[in-house]
């Protein structure tokens, strides 16, 4: 996760490209980004090896990070359980000019995982169909 600054600015770079010569690009405080993934003590995180502990901390320090970096930034963190309804209540009210799924989402063979991720990617062409998804490298 601690890579996702330099992801972001990627993203940020691609997605003003599409924009057309009238628009600006977003200063510094103005850049929303969504990201989600699963909760750190979540039993999928823990079945895939990564000690909660772990994975909180680099979750918190990522986030706070992109905090630091000027990115206004809402984390919400769901487990295949939870209906993609309550994440979509989350996005709404925003626009999102970044969305992101973290690894713990991304890196897992288990198949209700696979379709979070899935959903996710969906739900974000919705509420974002302009706005870049970026990820992390590795945990």
């Amino acid at each position: 996760m601690v890579c996702i600054k330099s992801i972001l600015t990627l993203g940020l770079v691609v997605g003003s490209t599409a924009l057309p010569k009238n628009d600006t690009l977003p200063g510094c405080g103005e850049v929303n980004v969504f990201y989600t993934g699963l909760p750190p003590y979540h039993k999928y995180v823990l079945e895939q090896g990564y000690p909660g502990d772990e994975a909180a901390g680099a979750i918190k320090n990522s986030t706070r990070e992109l905090i630091n970096a000027g990115y206004n930034v809402k984390m919400f963190l769901a487990g295949p359980e939870q209906p993609m309804s309550v994440t979509e209540d989350r996005m709404k009210g925003r626009h999102w000019h970044i969305t992101g799924v973290g690894f713990g989402v991304r890196g897992s063979t288990n198949g209700e995982v696979i379709t979070k991720f899935e959903d996710n990617l969906m739900l974000f062409r919705r509420q974002g169909p302009n706005s870049p998804t970026v990820f992390n490298y590795n945990p």
